[in-house]
């Protein structure tokens, strides 16, 4: 089995990921540790959408991104699918070949109708929503609660993060963009990583189909 690979993948959020964290933790093999978030996946939203912003240079992100991977033993594959450290993901990491990076999309509407349900669902993303500066790109505090617009908004967002996306992560090596859909469907994720890891990896198909808080 291939060793000490960091496989990233990075999305706008509400793109499966909370599910793929549960799929990859039991079907993956020991020697791969994968995250969903960590205790610095909410700060490094922020710095990241600031220096999305303003030229800042990586300096904080890379700081932060660190603290975010250093628990990782150096034999052990890192596998992340925090939707919230993406902007954040260090230069040098992003030209490594031994860093694999899968960008996952998700149809305009279908994000922006549920990140706007999710929203008014948990109460922290109503708060992070509203009340915190940089949560996400080009949103205002409170737009989410006064903007008839805001759908429109949320599409708009989807497009600039995604477009970023390309552009910070499509010189890594192993970059692949997919989409959502495909993701989750059967012999794709598992396929990719017996190419990725060098070993079988199976997952039964009927754990694709699960859903977890996906709307």
């Amino acid at each position: 089995m291939n060793k000490g690979l960091k496989i990233l993948f990075v999305s706008t959020g509400r793109c499966g990921t909370t599910r793929l964290t549960e799929i990859l933790q039991s079907y993956l093999p020991p020697e791969c540790m994968v995250v969903h978030q960590t205790r610095f996946s909410h700060l490094a939203n922020v710095i990241g959408n600031i220096q999305y912003h303003f030229p800042l240079g990586e300096t904080p992100g890379n700081f932060i991104y660190n603290k975010m991977t250093r628990p990782v033993p150096g034999e052990k594959n890192f596998v992340s699918v925090d939707p919230l450290s993406p902007m954040i993901v260090p230069s040098a990491l992003i030209k490594s070949d031994k860093t694999y990076i899968i960008h996952i999309v998700r149809q305009p509407d279908e994000f922006a109708v549920s990140m706007y349900r999710l929203t008014r669902k948990k109460k922290k993303s109503f708060i992070a929503h509203n009340f915190i500066p940089f949560w996400q790109p080009y949103l205002f505090p409170l737009e989410n609660i006064l903007s008839r617009n805001i759908l429109a908004k949320y599409r708009y967002i989807h497009g600039k993060k995604n477009d970023f996306f390309v552009h910070k992560f499509s010189g890594n090596p192993n970059y692949i963009k997919i989409s959502m859909d495909k993701i989750f469907r059967p012999d794709v994720l598992a396929d990719l990583f017996t190419d990725i890891l060098g070993v079988k990896i199976e997952i039964p198909p009927h754990e694709l189909l699960k859903k977890t808080n996906q709307s």
